[in-house]
């Protein structure tokens, strides 16, 4: 799963470089690395960890970039990539 989410993430900076001082790309690359590793590796769904993340915090934006502080949202945001796929 990693070698699935880290080759996006080449993808991605081949493409846009750095993400540093952009936190809107950043979390969108994220999203999209988690999804890409829901894409390789369908049976593993590791991103279920990820969700309570996401649900606990219902008033942050997936669009936003900001994230709440000692969590991991921008990986739970990965619901609206992998759910726009299924």
């Amino acid at each position: 799963m990693t070698v699935a989410h880290e080759f996006l993430h080449v993808i991605q900076f081949s493409y846009m470089g750095s993400f540093v001082g952009y936190n809107q790309d950043a979390f969108f690359a994220e999203q999209t690395a988690v999804w890409a590793e829901e894409a390789a590796y369908t049976d593993v769904n590791d991103y279920f960890n990820y969700l309570p993340d996401f649900f606990n915090y219902p008033d942050y934006s997936v669009f936003t970039g900001v994230v709440p502080e000692g969590t991991l949202f921008e990986y739970a945001s990965s619901i609206w990539p992998i759910g726009s796929t299924v």
